[in-house]
């Protein structure tokens, strides 16, 4: 007998979220309640708007070929 997967149930404004993000072509996952992750997000759609409001973390990581920087080595790395 086939094993049935049971999908979390989500609130009410987490579903919204998902669906107009479908709706706008973009695939959003939703962490499982308990990641910190999940609770730190503050993305939202806005009815009254009609807008998502996106919370992002950008992450940078430099070239594989350069050092970690240092705090104050900044000035070595500059062409002047």
């Amino acid at each position: 007998m086939a094993k049935l997967m049971v999908r979390p149930v989500l609130p009410n404004h987490l579903r919204n979220l998902v669906r107009q993000a479908r709706m706008r072509g973009v695939g959003l996952q939703i962490m499982p309640a308990s990641m910190q992750r999940r609770k730190e997000n503050s993305s939202v759609f806005s009815h009254k708007d009609k807008v998502m409001l996106w919370r992002v973390e950008l992450v940078f990581s430099p070239p594989p070929s350069l050092p970690p920087l240092l705090p104050g080595h900044v000035s070595s790395l500059l062409p002047y």
